[in-house]
């Protein structure tokens, strides 16, 4: 237990250390998302937007969540191998020696698609449509929002420092193995709780809001 306050602590630190850092990736996130925002409303293809409502944001497809019927274990399956590979992939990408550029870049493709999803869905329902668009990701999109950032938490230059400390480097091997496995599956956790919530509460969230359509 202590292992993981003090690797919290640590992250939360690293974090906090440079408010430049901090701001850059909101600022990255704000371009990507005003970005997105501009495509949709600047864009003179009808017909590409409209495709989204086919695939996305028909009525028909809306209105048919509020009486959905599905099987929580299947999606569970379903949810847990896709999210998955997307744990291994940005795991795999927090362990580059680039992983700051590589952060920078998903946050501002996260930008964008979030604020392609709230522009089209404000272009199709107005104010309503953002709240469908957030019901998408409410509430595990928290938990991987958490996880992702504790991955990529020592983005700091001063942060190679802390892993070539004396008593970091002095530290029984066995103590360093018991941490990394209990940071593993604290992770692990984390993220079983995230798709486990996404296969069992989001849809029910999302079948509420459907009812507003």
């Amino acid at each position: 237990m202590n292992d993981i306050e003090n690797y919290l602590e640590s992250g939360c630190s690293r974090i906090k250390y440079s408010k430049k850092n901090k701001f850059n990736r909101l600022y990255f996130f704000l371009i990507g998302f005003a970005l997105s925002i501009v495509f949709v409303f600047a864009s003179n293809s009808k017909k590409y937007i409209d495709s989204f409502k086919i695939s996305i944001f028909d009525r028909e497809q809306v209105l048919k969540l509020s009486t959905l019927e599905y099987d929580s274990g299947i999606l569970f399956l379903k949810t847990i191998r896709i999210r998955m590979f997307d744990f291994i992939i940005i795991y795999l990408f927090s362990t580059s020696r680039i992983k700051k550029i590589i952060c920078l870049i998903i946050i501002m493709l996260s930008g964008f698609f979030m604020g392609l999803l709230s522009a089209l869905g404000i272009y199709f329902y107005g104010l309503k449509g953002i709240l469908l668009v957030g019901g998408l990701f409410c509430p595990q999109g928290f938990i991987y929002f958490l996880i992702f950032f504790n991955l990529f938490n020592n983005l700091n230059t001063s942060d190679t420092k802390y892993y070539h400390k004396i008593d970091s480097i002095k530290r029984p091997i066995v103590k360093k193995m018991v941490s990394t496995i209990t940071i593993s599956v604290f992770f692990l956790f984390m993220f079983l709780l995230g798709t486990i919530i996404e296969a069992y509460i989001n849809p029910e969230i999302i079948k509420k809001i459907a009812l507003l359509f």
